[in-house]
């Protein structure tokens, strides 16, 4: 990685900023600043998404009115599309603090041109953060330096297809590098020395792999030969993710890739090329979900990543605050005692499944009770391969890859705070001739 190593061998930088005063008042739930309640800071970015994807005219006009306003943000061109257009890149922060010392977070919108919500929710993201005037949101741009291409695709945003000027499907052109819009947003990371990468797209409505029926987020699994500091990072920040998409009633699974996966993917290539943090949301369009919804997705769960790798730098503060990293319950009177919670259950089950992708097994899960339900671990052999946090859910393992021979899956529901609850485990013999769930 050449002049970039410096910038990994210590992942997360260490400082000095109030995490806990930051996540009861700018990160999600209900905060209280100077006596005053709140909305939630999800709501706040919401309120300012149009009812319309912007333009790429439209989108390089509000960028520029932004940097001209506020000293928080500058906004550069990074080079031109195949086309012609500038590929623009916005950088939110407090000037005041040293950037060697922050969090840098990169986030990509709109690789495919047809795809607006990650725009939407960049957009959104930024002209909350410049105009934010709260104690707990300047903290966070003491701590974070934020960059975002908010279109990584102009020409595609222009013609409204899903590959650039040259009919290039950009999210399948890294490592490979031969057009300019990859070109020049991996020049972009490099320069901002970035922690960790947030790439957003969106789902079509309807599609013939099962995998492809729900929002997703793919990120890098545990595995022996990537850095443990990676791999803890990413599995844990998916952990959180999925804890904070609950509480808002976002249905999700998520993935987790492994050395030897194809690299022509944007968070692939990062985070099993480059070693760094990466993240690949995807979020469902169809079903009567809005523009602002699908950019909800993308903002909550920037959010979480945030959320995330802002706590990992105040352990000790944390600690003593345990209660602060949720959102908190309105005061109610008690009139009557609480119901007794139920033990958790979990029931397995597996499933045959050929696709476009080949021999492939689906995986339902079913989590009944009461208890503190936080998500569902799915794991090949021992090897976390999906976690979903819906109570019933259904992940795609790809079987084309496996010889034949007897495979253990396993189910392990976890509380929010990752500690395994009920575990279930199936066998699974290939080929698919024997799918049966061990007593």
């Amino acid at each position: 990685m050449g002049n970039n190593q410096s910038a990994m061998s210590d992942p997360l930088p260490r400082n000095r900023m109030l995490w806990p005063m930051l996540m009861a008042c700018m990160l999600l739930g209900v905060g209280v600043i100077a006596g005053q309640a709140r909305a939630d800071v999800l709501t706040d970015i919401a309120h300012l998404f149009p009812a319309t994807p912007r333009s790429y005219v439209q989108a390089s006009a509000l960028l520029r009115e932004l940097g001209e306003t506020s000293p928080l943000l500058t906004v550069q061109s990074i080079g031109q599309s195949h086309g012609g257009r500038d590929i623009w890149l916005a950088t939110v922060t407090d000037p005041d603090y040293p950037s060697q010392d922050k969090i840098r977070l990169f986030i990509i919108a709109r690789q495919h041109g047809n795809e607006p919500a990650g725009t939407t929710a960049a957009l959104g993201l930024l002209a909350h953060l410049v105009r934010a005037t709260s104690p707990a949101e300047r903290a966070l741009l003491a701590q974070f330096q934020i960059s975002v291409v908010p279109i990584a695709n102009p020409d595609g945003a222009v013609s409204g297809r899903r590959a650039n000027g040259h009919n290039v499907d950009l999210n399948r052109d890294w490592g490979k590098f031969t057009q300019p819009e990859t070109k020049a947003i991996r020049a972009a990371v490099h320069r901002r020395m970035a922690h960790a990468v947030v790439d957003l797209h969106e789902l079509p409505a309807h599609s013939s792999k099962r995998s492809y029926q729900e929002n997703f987020i793919e990120t890098i699994g545990a595995h022996g030969s990537l850095p443990a500091i990676l791999c803890d990072n990413t599995v844990a920040a998916s952990h959180n993710i999925s804890y904070w998409m609950s509480k808002y009633s976002y249905p999700l699974n998520v993935y987790y890739d492994y050395p030897g996966e194809s690299l022509r993917m944007c968070h692939r290539y990062w985070g099993l090329s480059e070693g760094r943090l990466a993240f690949l949301c995807e979020t469902k369009t169809g079903r009567g979900r809005s523009l602002g919804q699908r950019a909800g997705f993308h903002v909550l769960a920037i959010l979480g990543i945030i959320n995330y790798l802002g706590r990992q730098q105040s352990s000790a503060l944390q600690a003593a605050v345990p209660e602060l990293d949720r959102p908190a319950a309105p005061a109610e009177a008690v009139t009557s005692s609480p119901p007794l919670e139920t033990p958790l259950r979990l029931s397995l089950g597996l499933e045959p499944y050929s696709g476009a992708d080949g021999p492939q097994v689906l995986v339902r899960t079913q989590v009944e009770g009461s208890g503190d339900f936080g998500f569902v671990m799915i794991k090949l052999n021992g090897t976390t391969k999906a976690l979903t946090n819906e109570r019933n859910g259904r992940c795609l393992l790809n079987t084309g890859n496996l010889a034949a021979g007897a495979y253990a899956i396993s189910a392990e529901v976890h509380d929010a705070d990752g500690m395994v609850l009920v575990a279930q485990q199936a066998t699974l013999n290939l080929p698919l001739t024997d799918l049966q769930v061990a007593e």
